[in-house]
């Protein structure tokens, strides 16, 4: 359950697992009504939002993909059948009609006293079902549509309208018996999901776009307008107030970041190909494509990015230092950006393929999946050599002083002594238990490392904060779950600016850095426990907990049947915030039972929910 009265910035409250897969939802008044699949459909309390309370269910002994809801009665789709559920009494809904229907019956749309099901996986059959009696549901007509595009439908005034394929469908259904196409409209990619509203109707797509449609001549039906989202981010950059975004389905990005709650997009560029990387100095964009090559853009006006050149090379990461750029792909080509009109390419080396670069004074940091580190010498950009080298398994790299920051795959952050770059020498590491360290950035004495938690679906992956003002022993002080695929880290100043995949971050990383403590004093004013986050969560959660003043604090986890199954607290600890981790590796799904104890001031317990 999200709270979205603050359109801009929509915060999830609470959750409730289901066996699921939960495929459908429909709420009316105080009542949530979730088609769960095997276990049939389930009714919800949500009068209070923050506190979800499971009433009832009804095994309706297929798959419930979908409901809705009509008066006192609850459409669900099971499969090859339509279930009529009486819910008039929410604490105790029971099935008292059902009819086969000539698909599949998966998504249920009701409108004056018919219920329109439509059918996905084997024949796309729309199928008008009469239940102007419920307790006797009958099939009064079909039309077959086609296989694997048949999505979702709304029936609204005597027309259904379907999401097909690429297509918005349009079906007169006046008369039930006999469902007759009308009208098509095209929307921008594969039609998922459709709702309408007065006149107007939306088609959500599958990857990144919206349309709205104007139906109110059903028989024309226009689209007035388009929403694109971020398509798939890769990468970022930023320069005076910008953040210019790789994104692989849309092209070059440019979004306005002066304000860190509320990033706006500005400009963009649609490439040919996919971009993949993005560098940017002097009011130009260097670009990575993959069908283009490496393109440059003038955006001296971020609100109009253009194009002024394209060099045709196999390119996937870019770097700036001073007037050059060096352009790794299967191997490190360096050129003479002093005239970004005319990039004129002065120097190469062979290296294999690379998996990130850095350029730092007269040296370029390289990443070699298979090879390690390599430290090439770049003080004649036309002879670039490479002086040293340490072999591991690594995928960004990240140079501050006299120390290259890595992260190595499945060793962590990696901290290796540079001062010498004939002789590079690891002197610190920093094991993140996670199954795949990808991203790493280093600004102003902090590392950002983004990785993958574990393999497989869904993929959960975290950015951890490490001091490492003393390279020599780094410290963890902070974290943040990004919902998509951790791509790129872009920081200056506190913030962190993160291309996640499908979303773009700005993470307001201050209070995990050093604060002046004559300006603010960050000591609680009284006990308290805060929420455990992530939960669900697998194998990681977290509570933070305020003590106002020293304390005996004491934090025992339960299982079900009331047994201690790990100790997270027993001891004195100092006036301040404190989080408590607790990992759930070696035990099995279900729910448990956090327990905070301050003696004397809190006694407080906390349900989780493991779920692996």
């Amino acid at each position: 359950i999200v709270d979205v009265s603050e359109a801009a910035n929509p915060i999830e409250i609470s959750s409730y697992e289901v066996i699921g897969p939960a495929g459908g939802l429909k709420v009316v008044g105080d009542y949530a009504y979730v088609a769960d699949g095997n276990a049939g459909l389930r009714v919800f309390d949500v009068s209070d939002p923050y506190n979800p309370d499971h009433i009832s269910i009804c095994n309706t002994g297929g798959i419930s993909h979908d409901v809705d809801v009509a008066g006192n009665y609850a459409y669900v789709g099971d499969g090859g059948y339509l279930r009529v559920i009486d819910i008039s009494n929410p604490h105790a809904i029971i099935e008292v009609g059902s009819c086969q229907t000539s698909g599949f019956a998966e998504k249920v749309s009701v409108a004056d006293g018919y219920v329109y099901v439509t059918d996905d996986e084997w024949t796309g059959y729309l199928s008008v079902v009469d239940v102007s009696d419920p307790l006797e549901p009958t099939e009064v007509g079909a039309t077959a549509i086609g296989q694997y595009g048949l999505k979702d439908a709304v029936a609204l005034n005597g027309y259904v309208y379907l999401a097909y394929g690429g297509d918005l469908l349009v079906f007169d259904v006046n008369d039930p018996t006999n469902p007759t196409q009308v009208a098509s409209c095209q929307v921008e990619e594969n039609a998922w999901g459709v709702a309408i509203s007065g006149d107007q109707v939306s088609v959500v797509c599958r990857f990144s776009a919206m349309s709205v449609i104007d139906v109110s001549n059903p028989l024309v039906p226009t689209v007035t307008g388009s929403y694109f989202a971020p398509g798939r981010l890769y990468n970022v950059a930023i320069s005076d107030g910008y953040a210019y975004l790789a994104d692989v389905e849309e092209g070059l990005l440019v979004a306005e970041i002066n304000s860190p709650n509320g990033p706006v997009e500005i400009g963009s560029f649609e490439t040919l190909g996919e971009p993949y990387d993005v560098a940017v100095a002097d009011g130009f964009v260097y670009l990575t494509d993959s069908l283009e090559g490496l393109q440059v853009f003038d955006v001296n006006n971020p609100y109009y990015p253009f194009i002024i050149t394209t060099i045709d090379t196999y390119s996937s990461f870019v770097a700036i230092a001073g007037q050059h750029l060096y352009v790794a792909s299967p191997s490190l080509y360096i050129f003479d950006i002093s005239n970004p009109y005319v990039p004129i390419q002065i120097g190469y080396l062979g290296v294999g393929f690379l998996s990130d670069m850095i350029v730092e004074g007269n040296h370029a940091y390289l990443v070699d999946y298979n090879a390690g580190l390599r430290v090439v010498d770049i003080s004649d950009p036309t002879s670039p050599i490479v002086v040293g080298s340490l072999p591991m398994q690594a995928l960004s790299v990240d140079v501050s002083g006299d120390y290259a920051y890595l992260a190595a795959e499945f060793d962590g952050l990696v901290i290796v002594d540079i001062s010498d770059p004939a002789d590079p020498i690891q002197i610190a590491s920093y094991n993140l238990q996670s199954y795949r360290t990808e991203e790493v950035k280093v600004v102003d004495g902090y590392a950002y490392v983004g990785y993958e938690q574990s393999p497989g679906f869904p993929r959960t992956r975290y950015m951890r904060v490490i001091n490492v003002t003393n390279p020599a022993t780094p410290i963890e002080v902070g974290y943040y779950e990004t919902p998509g695929e951790l791509k790129d880290i872009a920081a200056e100043n506190g913030f962190v600016y993160v291309a996640d995949k499908f979303y773009f971050h700005i993470l307001d990383c201050t209070q995990a850095l050093p604060v002046d403590e004559k300006m603010i004093d960050l000591t609680p004013v009284s006990f308290s426990l805060g929420a455990a986050y992530p939960n669900p969560f697998n194998p990681l959660t977290t509570l933070r907990i305020d003590l106002p003043h020293p304390s005996n604090l004491q934090s025992v986890v339960y299982n079900m049947l009331g047994q201690p199954v790990a100790m997270l607290a027993d001891g004195r600890f100092l006036a301040g915030q404190h989080m408590l981790t607790f990992d759930g590796t070696a035990l099995a799904t279900g729910q448990y039972f956090i327990r905070v104890q301050v003696v004397g001031h809190l006694d407080e317990t906390r349900k989780v929910v493991l779920l692996k």
